[in-house]
């Protein structure tokens, strides 16, 4: 019985062990499942859109598009031929290279300025030292009365022995456009001296202003300084005096003009002025001036490497004036350019007084030596006393060797027939030069004004400065030929339309490879207005008035 039972149990347990395993084979009931939870997608990056333009003058490396947030995208400017890159819109920086970081719609342009290039005729190495060519370098118009009244004139309280309104009103001469900062633009330099609103005969009698405009066809920044004394400006010359690279300007003087009564001018004679020294302006940084030479009063001036050393001398030449009631008697000298604004003079010896309204250096024998042309009367002259002078009917060339020595032996007389034959005093304001027939030889070009003497000329019958004579002196192998009536159309004015000027310019105004003659520096005080554009075109050799 007890075998039967643990049988039994044996059985059973096999019984349960059996089923259990065909239940767990059989079932087919899916496990539980599991949800995995998606990562979230990272969200679209923020996106600017960059816009790049150029100005007229140049191109850009990209015109831009759409980028992410943060994205730098550098952008290059490049100028065309004759332009210069100057900066972005829409930016401070002043590198051609820009690297913008986007963090917002961006929009830059890249500027650009039209590079001045000069119209002045070339010349010989030795003639481009000289203050002609520099005058010219930058030269394209002369100023209107408009522009003169409108840009430069100053009214202004003067504060001395009393209060009075006065104008400060530039002439002609006292204007020249030159690069005085060095960043190749034209920059405008005017003196302007005082008139007296109660009093308007006596004018310079308050210090005179400096007035420059710098870029003047551009951007324009005027700059206005008092000067120290009243000056009577009579020359702007432009030259580079100190050797920096850069264009001074040197202001000649005659500054004991307002001394003496001037029967036909109606003024002076209310002043006891000194006379001074030449004064040039330059620019270190900021605008300076400085004094060199010899005190003396001068109706011109002119500059050039006369002792051919690669640095710029000038030229003085006396014009009569009186200061404590006796004449001021300065001779004639050369100033030789020691560095940094010294000069050593050197009289020029004449055996008479010899006084000049005009003088100028220029190689016009093609010998690379500054040669000296000095003038006062031209034609035939009557009623004056002015020592050496009175025995010249016309300029005077003096050859110069490069020594700084000039020496009357070796000098030629410039005959104007055009005025002797018509027995027309003038007076000699200014002299120009130009190879106008293309023959490789230096031209002489006059500019003159109808002056007769106390008694004959007037200002209102215009025989006393308000005209022109414009003469034309042709070189053929040495020897000046006056063809100024066969070669110059409208060469003289005499009818109170146009005033006298003191300068001629050279230039290719209208870009056809011939060279215009252009006046310059009128003498606007008076009741005639300077017209706004006149010239004479060279038409192959011919000049007509325009």
């Amino acid at each position: 019985m007890k075998k039967l039972f643990s049988l039994s149990t044996i059985l059973l347990i096999a019984f349960v062990f059996i089923y259990s395993c065909s239940t767990e084979e059989e079932d087919t009931t899916p496990p539980p499942s599991v949800v995995a939870t998606p990562e979230p997608e990272p969200p679209a990056p923020t996106q600017y859109t960059l816009t790049v333009s150029a100005g007229e003058g140049g191109t850009v490396s990209t015109e831009g598009g759409t980028f992410d947030e943060g994205t730098e995208v550098t952008i290059t400017a490049t100028p065309d031929e004759g332009y210069e890159f100057i900066g972005w819109e829409g930016s401070n920086s002043d590198s051609n290279s820009l690297t913008v970081t986007l963090n917002g719609n961006t929009s830059v342009q890249a500027l650009f300025e039209a590079l001045f290039i000069s119209k002045s005729e070339r010349f010989l190495e030795i003639n481009e030292t000289t203050g002609y060519y520099k005058i010219q370098e930058f030269f394209t118009e002369y100023q209107t009365q408009d522009y003169i009244s409108t840009n430069i004139d100053i009214l202004d309280w003067a504060r001395g022995e009393n209060d009075d309104l006065i104008q400060y009103r530039t002439f002609g001469k006292s204007i020249v456009v030159t690069d005085i900062d060095g960043d190749s633009k034209q920059d405008l330099i005017a003196v302007a001296n005082s008139f007296c609103i109660n009093h308007p005969d006596d004018y310079s009698y308050h210090p005179s202003k400096l007035v420059i405009i710098h870029d003047y066809k551009g951007f324009a920044t005027k700059e206005i300084i008092n000067l120290n004394a009243s000056y009577t400006v009579t020359k702007l010359e432009v030259n580079d005096f100190n050797s920096d690279g850069i264009s001074d300007v040197m202001m000649f003087k005659h500054d004991t003009y307002k001394n003496t009564l001037s029967e036909q001018e109606s003024a002076g004679g209310f002043t006891n002025n000194p006379p001074g020294k030449p004064t040039i302006i330059y620019y270190d940084n900021l605008i300076k001036t400085v004094d060199v030479g010899i005190a003396g009063d001068s109706h011109y001036g002119t500059s050039g490497d006369v002792d051919n050393d690669g640095d710029i001398d000038f030229v003085y030449w006396p014009i009569p004036g009186e200061y404590n009631g006796e004449p001021t008697l300065t001779k004639p000298y050369v100033a030789i350019n020691n560095g940094n604004f010294n000069f050593s003079t050197e009289e020029i010896v004449f055996s008479e007084r010899w006084n000049a309204t005009a003088y100028d250096l220029f190689d016009v024998n093609n010998d690379n030596f500054l040669d000296l042309i000095v003038g006062w009367r031209v034609g035939p002259v009557r009623g004056n006393d002015d020592g050496y002078t009175n025995l010249l009917t016309g300029p005077v060339l003096i050859l110069g060797d490069g020594s700084g020595n000039f020496n009357l032996n070796n000098s030629i007389l410039l005959n104007v027939t055009y005025l002797t034959d018509r027995d027309i005093q003038c007076s000699l304001l200014g002299l120009g030069y130009t190879d106008f027939d293309k023959d490789g030889d230096i031209d002489i070009i006059l500019s003159t004004t109808r002056a007769e003497p106390t008694g004959i000329g007037t200002f209102e019958e215009f025989t006393y400065y308000d005209n022109y004579y414009l003469i034309l002196l042709e070189n053929n192998n040495g020897n000046f030929i006056d063809v100024t009536d066969e070669k110059i159309d409208g060469s003289f004015n005499q009818n109170g339309e146009v005033s006298n000027f003191y300068m001629v310019r050279t230039i290719d105004k209208d870009d056809d490879g011939n060279f215009e003659i252009v006046p310059d520096n009128f003498a606007q005080w008076g009741t005639i207005i300077a017209p706004s554009n006149l010239y004479w075109e060279n038409t192959g050799g011919q000049f007509i008035r325009r």
